[in-house]
Formats: structure tokens, sequence, C-alpha cells
């Protein structure tokens, strides 16, 4: 698996439920066959498997995921959610430890857990934590003393613990951004170079296909092969998925009309207003449009992001280090969580926005 990652890859991430459980599924099995691949190490862990994380599932006091990479079953994670969370498992195939999906799963976690928890902590053998402390720390698991529990035969095992605003914070400014420049993960990657800003009625044809070109008074063919936001403007005020630009043309009004008047979704009288006074024009060609299960609100991601996002009149470029990157990274997240766990943006949103703003964790430099 040396080439595995010479290319974007995709990662479905499925969140176990109580259909899960109740219907016995393949992702359940799945998750089960990866935790017990672990009794060597850990013996009894079908005990702990059947008498705790099944039954905690069942009443969300735990959450459990299983990832899969090109459709195989690799990953394998749970939390138990509580005022002092713990990281209870998070297992990833010994040949994908280098590229950064045990960040995905950490993340998801805390997602999961930060309703409830003021604290996070898991125990770790001792060796582990010697190989692995960077990457622990690097979410801010600084706190590490002795577990006072002991799991593992034969080998001492650690606390390492962290406040929740801390572990937070290092997710949105650090991790996120980075992780989903290099992977896709539902499907939707994150490698955004661009925020068109379109009014709804136009987005809603963009997304439902009838209309492919996008025109602009002022643009560049440097963006030939970027992938764009699409922003869904006043009232809708959403991020609404996005696209790539395979072809930019620019020419007179004219001849843009005679070779795009069916893809441009608009009559001629709009069409000429548009263009007034403009001697050439951009026709920007869409293809791959990804929509989201349903908008995202720009004003739920700056609850999240603590910052007011910059609007632009027409587009603006992004990059990995601003904001609005990290805005559309949390939204590949929230998407991806949605679709395959059936989960709702506005409830979740709205549940992290009262918590954020009650705990007022969030501080990116």
């Amino acid at each position: 698996m040396s080439d595995l990652f010479t290319q974007k890859e995709n990662i479905i991430i499925k969140k176990i439920d109580f259909t899960d459980i109740e219907y016995q599924s393949n992702h359940l099995n799945n998750f089960s066959d990866l935790i017990l691949r672990n009794e060597i190490k850990y013996p009894n862990i079908d005990i702990w498997l059947n008498n705790k994380v099944i039954p905690g599932i069942r009443d969300s006091q735990r959450a459990a995921y299983v990832g899969y990479i090109n459709n195989n079953p690799i990953i394998s994670a749970v939390v138990k959610k509580d005022q002092n969370a713990k990281i209870c498992h998070l297992k990833i195939g010994d040949d994908l430890q280098d590229y950064g999906i045990g960040d995905i799963f950490l993340s998801l976690m805390i997602f999961d857990v930060i309703k409830e928890a003021k604290n996070v902590h898991f125990t770790i053998p001792e060796g582990l934590w010697g190989e692995k402390n960077q990457f622990f720390k690097s979410f801010g698991f600084n706190n590490i003393s002795k577990a006072e529990t002991q799991y593992r035969h034969g080998e001492d095992e650690l606390m390492c613990s962290s406040p929740i605003n801390e572990i937070y914070s290092r997710i949105l400014s650090q991790k996120l951004p980075k992780l989903f420049y290099h992977y896709s993960l539902g499907g939707f990657s994150n490698d955004i170079n661009l925020i068109l800003s379109i009014h709804p009625h136009y987005i809603d044809k963009i997304l439902s296909g009838d209309k492919t070109v996008e025109l602009r008074r002022s643009f560049s063919t440097k963006w030939i092969g970027s992938k764009a936001v699409l922003y869904s403007t006043s009232p809708s005020r959403e991020i609404k998925g996005y696209v790539t630009i395979n072809n930019i043309e620019k020419d007179t009004p004219e001849k843009i009309w005679d070779k795009y008047k069916h893809r441009i979704g608009t009559d001629r009288n709009n069409f000429e207003k548009y263009c007034k006074n403009k001697e050439k024009i951009y026709a920007i060609e869409m293809d791959e449009i990804k929509k989201y299960v349903s908008g995202i609100p720009i004003t739920q991601i700056e609850g999240i992001l603590k910052k007011k996002l910059t609007i632009p009149q027409s587009h603006m470029s992004t990059t990995i280090s601003d904001d609005w990157y990290k805005g559309v990274s949390i939204a590949t997240l929230l998407h991806s969580m949605q679709s395959q766990a059936g989960l709702k943006y506005t409830s979740l949103l709205n549940q992290l926005n009262s918590v954020l703003s009650k705990k007022d964790i969030i501080n990116i430099d």
C-alpha cells in the first residue's frame, strides 16, 4: 500500500447508531471485527465491546465510528460521553498511521462530546506514548500521569488529559484545514481556491444542473481547474456546495450569448442588463457540481469560528491559512457526518454554537 496516498483518496466515516445495532448492519460487523483484532493485547475486549460499547451506543452514552478508505474498513474509534469524556479506543492500520487519519477521527470524537465535556482523557501504554506523544500533544494533551486502572497486561499505562477548550481550539485552527486539503471526506474534497458569491435563484439552478455557466464582469483565466465554493447571497446567506471551473472564456457579450445562452440560466433582457457598458465579459464553465445535503448558514459558521467572514461582492481567493478555508473545512466535516449518520446541520451547529458561546472556548490567532 505504499502508493495509497499518491493522490487524493476518499475517506468514508460511518457513525454506528441504534439502527446498526438493531439490524446488525455490515457497518456494525466491520466495526466489531476491527475491535476484536486487539484481543491479544487487551484480553476480554469482547466483553467490553458487548457489555459496554454496544449498550453505550444504544443509550447515547458512547459514540463509535468505523472508517473506510476506498471501501475497505480500516479504522475504528470509540468515545465515552461525560463531563470528563474518555477516548476509549482509536485504532488505525499500521500502514496508515503517518497520513493524518487519526487527526480526523480524534476531531470527530471531540465534536461528539463537545456539549457535555469539560475535559477529555485517555489511557495509553507507556511505550506507545513514547512513540506517539507528538500526535497527542498537537491536540493539547500535555497532562500526563500513571493511570489508576491498568487495562493492558505486561506494560504500564499512562493517563493523558486536556481541557476541551484547548483541544477544540487546536482542531479548528490547525487540524481541519490541513487535513481536508489532502483528503476527501464522504466524497467531498476541500482543496478550495475560490469563493463565488451568487444569488440564491442562480445557485439553485447550478445545483439542479440547469445552469452550468456563470457570468462575471471581471474575472481571470487563472482560475481554470480551481474548485470554487458556492456562497448563496442574501437572503439565504449559506454555503451550498462547490464546483470545479473547467474553462473560462473572455469575449464580447454578443459572442458569449451566442455560445452560452442555453447554459447561463437567464433571459436575454437580464443578460444585457448585466453586461451593460462592458466590451468583454467572462463565461465560467462549471462541472463536478457537489451539493451539501443542506445549506450551511454563514452566521453559524461564524459562530463556531468566533470570527466574521468577509463576504465577497463577486468572488475572492482563499488559502489554507485563512478563515474562509477553516469555515469550509467545518462544513465539509459536518456534511460527511450528516450524509453518513443522518445528523442535521442545524441542530448540530446550534448545539456547537450554544456550547461555544457559553464556554467561550474558541481562540484562533
